[in-house]
């Protein structure tokens, strides 16, 4: 853990803004807790072997030492002492001049944000340092919570702290807007929408904005400054939230449930026994080693469980996947080098320090593209609910092989043409029978036939108005209903036209052929065209169209309404 001493007494120099001390730090263990800072055993005191600023988890209580030679001059005074580690139960810090203790400085997390002797962010205190003089800077440092100690301590001027404080919270300070940003997002997008997809997104958020700013001690400096011994378990909570957050969103997003319900089920559980550590930490019946330990033991197994199907989706080229995948790695990633860090394997640097901070932040803009390709996915499967609703609708209102209205279709329509009239306005109901089609089908067979109707559906078409319904009831009838008339006579040359457009023969690719109309027609209000009045209508023009056909075939007749006589 230790090794010889071999450093001398750092000199620093007036012109450098930020001094490592580090580099000539030693360290003395005290299992027992009980000594002082008069009774040091200084011949004891080794050189860290273990990474840089990094002493691992450790119970005991950790003396400190480096020894500094101030340079001459009224600028060596102009230093402040450093530490950016927000999580040390016991700080405080002494300045000894040849053996006597001239400054003491109490620090760590428990003090008040307002008791700081200089209120930033990371510990920091302003040393009285003699000029040109041997000085030795002692702190006690403990750790109760099972993470490392980490000790990045500087001797840096008042410019340099604010200069990096500035930087460090104006970045801290976008990051916390675009956490809020998004889960503003995610609420509004799970109101909006009903997907509880958006809620374990924006539990997610809501845990890493928070474990950002209490990690890195800007809640203890913005939000709760009187409240220190909160920050740490705002940590943990953060922590735990995060984990929950994404263990169920990874399980909605990739709707786990479906293809693996196991699988689901015990992502479920582990994420009912983090919510249980949630309450049990808010009531003090856990403390943070527990925390800890449970978080290390539980956050690698969602991955686990999932990455077989995970990378079977992606190996289909499903984007959604693809996506969760990357936001995965970054977060195992980010995972692990905060555990490398935090049981004492990694050296502390200020990206590593940043590391779960960094992840979250990566983690999110890929999370948040998985909810646009879902909802993109969402969006094209209403679409497509909605073609097929349009195509299952259209069906049942038309003829398939003519795309006429059929009985229903035309029944639905009378609605809009009677709501569109205008008072006084008259209703034609035309029942139309084909002359001549059953020889066509006969002798050429039904091809040809449904050619035919095709093709005399488009004549039709062409022979009326675009408000007018169009109808084949089936075989070789149709029905035409068309308003908007001002007098009886109008349906006269409404029919006139139906008669014309059966004139001219009626080329079917290799075979030409002709067909004659016979049509009747009843005269309805149009205000008064319900469904009832329609059918009456109906049966008073086929009776006409018989009579038509009585009457010689390619003509119309007329049928008076409340009379058995039929006029031609």
């Amino acid at each position: 853990m230790a090794a010889e001493v071999t450093c001398t007494r750092l000199l620093l120099d007036n012109a450098a803004p930020v001094v490592d001390l580090w580099p000539c730090a030693q360290i003395w263990l005290d299992p027992d807790h009980r000594a002082g800072v008069d009774a040091l055993p200084l011949q004891r005191f080794r050189h860290p072997d273990g990474p840089y600023a990094n002493l691992g988890p450790r119970s005991e209580t950790i003396w400190l030492r480096v020894p500094i030679r101030t340079a001459q001059g009224p600028d060596s005074a102009r230093r402040w002492f450093t530490l950016d580690f927000q999580p040390l139960e016991e700080l405080t810090l002494y300045v000894s001049v040849a053996g006597h203790i001239v400054q003491q400085v109490p620090m760590g997390r428990f003090l008040p944000f307002e008791s700081r002797q200089i209120p930033t962010r990371i510990q920091a205190a302003e040393l009285n340092l003699p000029p040109g003089q041997d000085v030795d800077l002692l702190l006690k440092v403990r750790k109760q919570a099972d993470i490392a100690v980490l000790l990045p301590i500087r001797l840096q001027t008042p410019q340099a702290v604010v200069q990096g404080e500035s930087a460090l919270q104006f970045w801290q300070g976008a990051l916390f807007g675009l956490g809020l940003c998004l889960l503003a997002y995610a609420v509004v997008a799970a109101l909006a929408l009903r997907d509880g997809m958006y809620v374990w997104f924006g539990l997610f958020v809501l845990g890493a904005t928070l474990f950002s700013m209490s990690y890195f001690g800007l809640a203890l400096q913005h939000m709760w400054p009187n409240a220190p011994d909160w920050n740490v378990h705002a940590t943990l909570l953060a922590m735990l939230v995060m984990a929950i957050g994404a263990m169920m969103f990874n399980d909605r997003a990739l709707a786990v449930h479906r293809q693996a319900p196991r699988r689901s089920y015990l992502l479920r559980i582990l994420s009912a026994m983090l919510a249980v550590m949630v309450i049990l930490l808010l009531l003090g019946v856990v403390d943070e080693s527990q925390t800890t330990i449970v978080l290390t033991l539980i956050e690698p197994w969602p991955i686990l469980m999932l990455l077989p199907l995970l990378v079977h989706r992606v190996w289909r080229g499903e984007r959604l996947a693809l996506w969760t995948l990357v936001g995965w790695f970054i977060h195992a990633g980010a995972l692990f080098v905060g555990m490398a860090l935090h049981r004492g394997w990694a050296p502390w640097s200020f990206w590593i320090d940043h590391a779960m901070q960094v992840g979250a932040t990566l983690d999110l803009i890929a999370w948040t593209i998985v909810l646009n390709i879902r909802s993109h996915e969402l969006r094209l499967a209403a679409q497509a609910a909605e073609l097929e609703r349009d195509r299952l609708l259209t069906a049942s209102r038309t003829d398939p092989l003519t795309g006429l209205f059929n009985r229903r279709g035309m029944v639905e329509g009378l609605q809009t043409l009677r709501q569109r009239e205008q008072p006084g306005a008259i209703a034609a109901i035309f029942v139309i029978d084909l002359d001549g089609f059953k020889p066509v089908n006969d002798t050429h067979g039904h091809d040809v036939g449904d050619k035919l109707l095709v093709a005399l559906s488009e004549r039709l078409r062409g022979a009326t108005r675009n408000g007018d319904l169009v109808c084949r009831l089936g075989g070789d009838e149709f029905v035409i209903a068309t308003s908007g008339l001002r007098r009886e006579d109008d349906a006269d040359r409404v029919g006139d036209k139906l008669l014309a457009c059966v004139a001219q023969p009626f080329a079917l690719g290799e075979v030409v052929c002709r067909i004659g109309l016979s049509m009747g027609y009843a005269l309805v209000p149009a205000a008064e065209l319900d469904a009832e009045r329609f059918e009456a209508a109906l049966k008073q023009a086929d009776g006409a169209m018989y009579e038509a056909k009585r009457a010689g075939k390619g003509r119309f007749c007329r049928a008076r309404e409340g009379a058995d006589r039929i006029d031609a």
